[in-house]
């Protein structure tokens, strides 16, 4: 018998696997992605159960090995009264607290309000909804939005209902914390937080704070990584599609700018985010911006012809020989648009997809 038969079975296939990853093979990881899922008031869950479930389907079915949430699960509040019967002199104190001539100023007009018990139930609706459509053997890691930032209390019970643990301080950040999948980085971070002073959502800024935590996280374990990606609620670079105006970190150009040189800096392969109810992506300064806010909100109207309910899937390779790429799938599972996230010498400085 030849000395090759003789070599135990385990110990032939520690050398074959050797010899596969040195011939650059690895195993390819792949990452769900949404946000955006909160209803208008209709109903007591909160979100859109519907698309939210059809889409969860749809990922399971695909196998990722992560699931992300960009923040704006269900609407964070309750109608404390009919329309027509919100005091003026209450409207009137809220303009001047809330973000006027947004989107975040026709909540509190609309009768609704934070409330503590309501919030609890509509979190625990769509964790009903997660764990039926999507299971519990897939990690799922969601972020904080506007919606999840509207009382006290609301980030620690959303941290406490998806069972989370913020790596940067409650000072800097309600929630922010990272994760890794083989041979990447993954960092999540939520700027929205309660302001006990105002009483009121802060959002629309990054504060200095939170650029240090990210550069620091960045600086140390970048190198470590063959991809990097970075994962908010708002885009750096909004569409605008909502009423005509900025809707993201752009109202706030100095620390956008000071978040996007921090994410140039490093290396960074993408950034995700939401916040807008559509589908967009554009190349900065060779560094991607993909907003997918398909989760079930409901669509702009000026939008409403283009946007659609939508999920990506991040397939990321084994090696940094090959570029990760970005599938699109509406909510009947159809392929909607598919490219690869090509790295800064690809002759794109922005390209804006809202469309199927």
């Amino acid at each position: 018998m030849s000395a090759f038969y003789s070599i135990p079975k385990f110990k032939l296939l520690c050398f074959f696997f050797i010899i596969l990853l040195s011939s650059g093979y690895a195993v390819e990881s792949k990452v769900a992605i949404l946000g955006e899922s909160f209803t208008n008031g209709n109903g007591v869950s909160g979100f859109n159960e519907e698309v939210v479930g059809r889409l969860f389907s749809i990922i399971r079915d695909k196998r990722p090995d992560a699931v992300i949430f960009t923040g704006n699960m269900v609407l964070g509040l309750d109608r404390n009264l009919p329309k027509e019967e919100v005091p003026m002199t209450f409207k009137a104190r809220v303009s001047r607290t809330w973000d006027v001539g947004s989107e975040e100023d026709v909540w509190p007009h609309e009768g609704f309000q934070y409330n503590s018990n309501a919030f609890q139930k509509q979190l625990n609706a769509f964790l009903h909804i997660k764990e039926s459509r999507l299971g519990n053997e897939i990690p799922f890691y969601p972020i904080i939005g506007m919606h999840e930032a509207f009382g006290p209390d609301s980030s620690k019970q959303f941290i406490s209902a998806f069972k989370l643990k913020s790596v940067a301080k409650e000072s800097v950040s309600p929630l922010s914390y990272t994760f890794t999948i083989n041979n990447s980085l993954f960092i999540l971070f939520s700027n929205a937080k309660f302001n006990e002073h105002t009483q009121s959502t802060l959002m629309h800024s990054i504060n200095r704070e939170l650029l240090d935590w990210l550069n620091q996280i960045l600086v140390s374990q970048r190198k470590k990584y063959d991809f990097a990606f970075v994962i908010g609620n708002e885009p750096a670079f909004s569409t605008t599609a909502s009423n005509g105006l900025f809707q993201g970190l752009d109202k706030d150009p100095d620390s956008r700018n000071r978040f996007w040189k921090i994410l140039l800096d490093n290396q960074v392969t993408a950034y995700f985010c939401s916040k807008e109810h559509l589908y967009d992506r554009t190349n900065r300064y060779g560094i991607w911006q993909i907003i997918s806010g398909g989760g079930g909100a409901a669509f702009y109207k000026r939008e409403f012809d283009k946007a659609f309910y939508h999920f990506l899937l991040l397939s990321i390779p084994g090696t940094n020989q090959q570029l990760p790429k970005i599938q699109v799938f509406d909510a009947q599972g159809v392929l909607a648009d598919e490219f690869d996230l090509s790295p800064s010498t690809y002759p794109v400085y922005q390209l804006r997809i809202s469309t199927k």
